[in-house]
């Protein structure tokens, strides 16, 4: 079909590029049918129809309760900004969106709130069209981590401005009684934490002090005297001392290092002088034992910030304690305690207006130890710089008087914080945070003879009056020569075993092997080797019995007699 444009301009009919001027009307329908069915065009797009526009309402003034809600869900969401668009001409007028925004943010990050929920109560009825005033009372009710559900009462005023309903906001709204003047304070109430007592009450972690050792930067008279001065006795560099007071407020106490409560007569005769030089006793753990009970007690120090997040719903702040190893950890919510403290709005001379919310903090609880101090820093003490451990046991009821570890380390030093070398040294090949009595397997060693001679008498393949060769070597294996730790001639079983006989549990180790390879490793099973002793607060490795099915599964190799006459004298 040949393209056309039919356009009736006027009197103008157009096909293709021929234009052809019509002037009576008749003449133009004429022309145009003619065409259409001749089929060379197509009929032109019928004018649109003028359509009236679809009636817009007009603007009516939202009612109160419309402005209400919308501030109430702003306020619900953190949306502290679209708040502020909700406010009156007078109320943006005396506060700026700045300062809006900041002290609805600081309150709410300042009491801890984790939930926020706004409701009217009860819901507000219809308006007078005609009011320019209204108020809608509502209900706000906080979810804190200390004081559980907070509610309270308020009424929400609003005015209308051209046609639209605004919050007539003052600061009361955020809390009853707040005021431009007036202040939210919060103060925590910080619950005593639980003691670490031995078995006579002496304590192995108890609360006490140490020493902030920082800088008043308004009150720095000479800052070169000061820097050289703090470096000497503080051993550390100046402008690393500076770096830590620098960007503090005039008035503000910027702590430059931490130390032991013992030090503060030294550094106060050094640097007590000094304009600008602070000291302050502050709270902390303490460990009267050092490094003597340090794997059993364990340690402490403040929350990361990614702890904090998981913790701030239990009331956690950045200057508490927690239980990093032992003791401290495992009974860390025993120890912990309840936190408690206060909400006040306060004037601006710190006067009490009114107690928002209070609750009095709940002290840990003690935990005692079977532990005995004087035995245990005697087994640290016998250990000396050998590495090693050392269990002293009562066998009348199996409780432990000491467990100690060599090399061990200051707990203390978590408290006043480490520095990296003390830090790599820690987790050097030495490995001092390993308690190695229980977090270390070892061989047995000759108490295994115990269960070897056990294991006979019940097996039947020993009795009480047999007696054995303990001479220098013994040769029941074919080509084998194993050795006894010292010739002991002939002895009785009773005597194999107080004389500690290699050859004696050798030779019985050879006849339960023979009689069945697993009987060994069932009755060390039975003496509860191979298991966690499950002892409260103490971390530790099972340990390996070997057995033909353990060797098989782990060293891919079948198990021999060998094995058994190994295992009888607590090695392999």
């Amino acid at each position: 079909m040949q393209h056309c444009v039919l356009a009736m301009h006027g009197l103008r009919v157009r096909y293709g590029q021929q234009a052809v001027s019509l002037r009576n009307m008749a003449w133009r329908h004429a022309l145009l049918t003619f065409l259409l069915l001749l089929g060379a065009c197509t009929a032109p797009e019928p004018p649109a129809t003028p359509t009236a526009p679809l009636p817009t309402a007009t603007p009516r003034p939202r009612l109160p309760a419309d402005a209400a809600a919308a501030f109430f869900a702003a306020w619900q969401q953190a949306q502290f900004g679209a708040m502020y668009d909700l406010l009156s001409s007078g109320a943006q007028a005396t506060t700026s969106r700045d300062v809006f925004v900041r002290r609805y943010t600081n309150i709410r990050n300042g009491i801890g709130e984790t939930k926020l929920i706004v409701q009217p109560s009860p819901p507000p009825a219809e308006s007078d069209a005609t009011a320019t005033q209204s108020q809608v009372p509502f209900e706000v009710t906080r979810s804190l981590p200390i004081f559980g559900d907070l509610s309270e009462s308020n009424v929400l005023p609003l005015v209308q401005e051209d046609g639209i309903w605004k919050v007539a906001w003052q600061p009361g709204l955020i809390f009853s009684g707040l005021t431009a003047t007036s202040t939210v304070r919060v103060a925590p109430d910080v619950a005593a934490r639980g003691r670490i007592l031995d078995r006579t009450g002496k304590p192995l972690a108890d609360n006490g002090a140490i020493l902030a050792v920082g800088v008043v930067p308004g009150e720095i008279q000479d800052e070169t005297t000061l820097l050289k001065a703090m470096s000497d006795a503080l051993g550390l560099s100046a402008d690393t001392i500076k770096q830590r007071y620098q960007g503090g407020q005039p008035t503000w106490f910027m702590p430059v290092a931490v130390r032991s409560a013992a030090e503060r007569p030294d550094l106060q005769a050094k640097l007590g002088a000094l304009g600008g030089v602070a000291l302050q006793d502050r709270p902390a753990r303490v460990y009267p034992l050092g490094p003597a009970a340090a794997h059993v007690v364990g340690y402490v120090s403040h929350p990361t910030a990614d702890e904090l997040r998981q913790l701030a719903a239990a009331g956690y702040d950045e200057t508490d304690w927690i239980g990093r190893a032992g003791i401290e950890a495992s009974f860390e919510q025993q120890l912990s305690g309840t936190r408690g403290g206060t909400i006040q709005i306060v004037d601006s001379g710190s006067k009490v207006l009114r107690t928002v919310a209070q609750k009095a903090a709940v002290a840990g609880q003690d935990i005692t130890l079977s532990l005995d101090s004087v035995i245990q820093q005697e087994a640290l003490a016998v250990l000396g710089d050998k590495l090693g451990s050392a269990v002293v046991m009562d066998p009348r009821d199996r409780s432990i008087l000491a467990l100690a570890s060599q090399p061990s380390f200051d707990p203390n030093q978590f408290v006043i914080g480490l520095s990296d070398a003390q830090w790599q040294e820690l987790n050097g090949p030495t490995r001092p945070l390993v308690l190695r009595a229980t977090e270390s397997a070892y061989p047995t060693g000759s108490i295994f003879k115990i269960i070897t001679l056990a294991a006979g008498l019940e097996n039947g393949v020993v009795k009480t009056s047999d007696t054995f060769d303990c001479g220098p070597d013994w040769n029941g294996l074919p080509g084998v020569t194993l050795h006894n730790w010292q010739p002991q001639g002939t002895l009785k079983l009773t005597e194999a075993l107080t004389e500690s006989c290699n050859p004696a549990c050798y030779e019985i180790g050879l006849r339960l092997d023979r009689l069945d390879p697993t009987i060994l490793p069932t009755f060390a099973r039975r003496f509860g080797l191979g298991a966690a002793t499950s002892t409260p607060g103490v971390q530790e490795v099972s340990g390996t019995v070997p057995d033909p099915t353990w060797k098989q599964a782990t060293l891919k190799e079948p198990w021999s007699s060998g094995d058994s006459v190994n295992l009888a004298i607590g090695q392999g």
